[in-house]
């Protein structure tokens, strides 16, 4: 008696990047690590002391995604069902410590808003 193989698919990929520079970032956010370059938001970079570009602004940028790897597979059983799954890692995106305090003296504005305290990206990955 031949013993039969049951169909089953198997995929991934894996994605090494870099993701650093000092442009502007003022559209980002956690959950939106980029916006289009013809954004209608306008932004704050040279808006006063600590929101210059020389402000530790070169560094790893809040899209740095290091390692993403992506894995699918499907098991078609002996009944005709089917079942899938679908399994994504990815390194956590850079943070650094932003805060109006070191520019303190040369501003009244009390906003952390873009305002980095370290370089950017060297505070370790948050992981959402």
């Amino acid at each position: 008696m031949a013993r039969q193989r049951r169909p089953a698919d198997r995929r991934g990929s894996y994605t090494w990047s870099h993701y650093y520079g000092n442009f502007d970032q003022d559209n980002s956010s956690f959950t939106r690590p980029t916006t289009p370059p013809c954004s209608s938001v306008p932004s704050n970079i040279g808006d006063g002391p600590g929101r210059q570009l020389w402000n530790f602004k070169y560094g790893n940028l809040r899209g740095d995604r290091r390692n993403v790897l992506k894995m699918h597979g499907t098991y078609l059983f002996p009944w005709h069902g089917t079942l899938g799954a679908f399994a994504v890692y990815q390194s956590g995106q850079p943070y650094q410590l932003e805060s109006v305090l070191p520019y303190r003296p040369q501003t009244g504005s009390t906003s952390d808003t873009d305002r980095y305290a370290e370089p950017a990206g060297p505070g370790g990955r948050l992981l959402l």
